[in-house]
């Protein structure tokens, strides 16, 4: 449950820095 809370975490945090710069980046993340 830990690292599950962790990954969401993570994951939380990087869709935040995708909004915080653009739908570009999102997609940029999302391919790679």
């Amino acid at each position: 449950l830990n690292a599950g809370k962790s990954v969401t975490t993570d994951t939380l945090v990087k869709i935040c820095a995708a909004l915080h710069c653009g739908i570009e980046d999102i997609m940029d993340v999302v391919e790679d």
